[in-house]
């Protein structure tokens, strides 16, 4: 539905309320009436104008926290971004450790596992010498003084080469050639023990080459898990010092959220008191407008109550101007007939 238009008396009475006390009077309150219209225009325009200075400092004051947002912002994207690559340094650096930490584990395992066999190796090493000089020796130059005592060394010796999976033909043997003083052995007797020294002898030889084989082994392993303990260290100290760092990161990254909240706020205060003046201004030009307006419609009451005052006066002029003008051009009948009548004959009168 369009708005309603005003009457030119709401006009003036808008800007004068008291109009309406004189609206009877308009033509003879004319100038009051306009002093007071005029003034009320005049303080309207007074305060647009002093909004000016006011908007634009206000504006200015909007623009250097928009500036200042705008750079809150840009911080907060580059901590997010810079919170999401420490984020990834943390868990590049938490799979590294763990990398680490399995191949060690690996390491460790294996090189247990070769300590073990080379401690088994040297185990039986020490094993057969301590045979092969102690029990086994006594036994082959026939040195026992009781049959206890012999018979113990035998049990040694054929314990170690149960140990040693040697044919069990050969232990059989072992144990009934042993037995006997060396002046008391037979051809039989003589071969066993001779398969007997080959046997041992071959078997050192092989302990001793596994032995060798397995020192560089073991010592190579050792350095691997040492340096492996290093790296794990390192690791284990960059991880630690990526997470600090991740941390940091997003401690910075709230703060800065937190300034990007406090500057938006202070930027819709600062906004809204520019469009509050800015409003201020605007309704002080409406009423320069109204009372401009006011001013035209007043002039045109004065016009109106003017001709409505003089309507009468020339209504009652045109009336005796009209009778006068019948007046004159009607005919005086009642003289002119007798005049007539002397005129004509007799005969026809």
């Amino acid at each position: 539905m369009a708005p309603r238009s005003m009457t030119d008396a709401q006009k003036v009475a808008k800007v004068f309320p008291e109009f309406e006390q004189h609206s009877g009077a308009a033509v003879e309150n004319k100038e009051l009436i306009q002093a007071a219209i005029e003034a009320a225009r005049c303080i309207a325009a007074e305060k647009q104008a002093a909004f000016g200075p006011q908007i634009e400092s206000a504006k200015l004051v909007a623009s250097q926290h928009q500036a200042a947002f705008d750079a809150l912002v840009q911080a907060e994207r580059q901590a997010s971004a810079d919170a999401e690559a420490k984020a990834e340094v943390v868990k590049a650096s938490q799979e590294e450790v763990d990398n680490v930490k399995v191949e060690h584990s690996q390491v460790e395992a294996s090189g247990r596992a070769a300590a073990e066999c080379l401690e088994k190796l040297r185990a039986e090493q020490s094993a057969g010498t301590a045979i092969s000089e102690g029990s086994l020796r006594m036994l082959m130059e026939g040195g026992w003084e009781d049959e206890e005592l012999m018979q113990a060394a035998v049990d040694a010796v054929t314990e170690h080469l149960t140990n040693i999976h040697a044919e069990k033909a050969l232990v059989a043997a072992v144990a009934g050639g042993l037995a006997v003083k060396p002046a008391a052995r037979g051809l039989f007797d003589q071969i066993t023990l001779e398969s007997l020294t080959e046997v041992l002898a071959a078997r050192a030889l092989e302990l001793q080459q596994k032995i060798t084989v397995s020192l560089p082994e073991e010592r190579a392993a050792k350095s691997e898990l040492l340096g492996l303990w290093a790296l794990l260290d390192v690791s284990g100290e960059k991880a630690d010092a990526a997470a600090e760092s991740c941390a940091a990161a997003q401690a910075a990254l709230v703060n800065a959220r937190l300034a990007v909240k406090s500057g938006k706020k202070e930027l819709n205060l600062q906004q809204r008191a520019s469009g509050n003046l800015e409003a201020e201004q605007y309704l002080e030009g409406e009423k320069v407008r109204e009372a401009q307006e006011a001013q035209a419609a007043l002039e045109r009451l004065v016009e109106a109550s003017t001709v409505a005052e003089e309507l009468p006066a020339v209504e009652d002029a045109s009336c005796e101007q009209e009778q006068k003008k019948r007046k004159i051009e009607q005919p005086e009948t009642t003289d002119e007939v007798p005049a007539v009548s002397k005129a004509l004959p007799a005969e026809l009168q």
